[in-house]
């Protein structure tokens, strides 16, 4: 199961400009993503948001992140490796995940 499937927002750094996103794969480490337009090229880097619905708690995470490799299928696929992640992040996320690996719906 996926474990953030939906749409999501991810931030181009050089100019600014949204690019809509949706998750196929999550980690503790990074993500694939599938962007409705070009997200940029690999070792670029881009500012993700990730929003977190749970019983407990609401939230949005705004993640930096940089491209490490890119796809391009019908829709451009990206591979992110988060960096600089702050400790409240790395735990929120880390709980984001193992409430989906539960069988929960947080999915948004």
């Amino acid at each position: 199961e996926e474990a953030a499937a939906g749409r999501r927002v991810a931030e181009r750094k050089a100019d600014g400009g949204a690019v809509p996103l949706t998750y196929l794969d999550l980690s503790l480490h990074g993500a694939q993503v599938e962007a409705g337009a070009p997200l940029g090229e690999a070792g670029e880097s881009v500012r993700v948001d990730l929003p977190i619905y749970l019983s407990e708690v609401n939230h949005k995470l705004a993640l930096e992140a940089v491209i490490r490799n890119v796809s391009e299928d019908a829709r451009p696929r990206y591979g992110l490796e988060f960096r600089n992640l702050a400790e409240d992040e790395v735990l929120l996320l880390h709980f984001f995940l193992d409430f989906q690996i539960a069988g929960g719906a947080g999915g948004g």
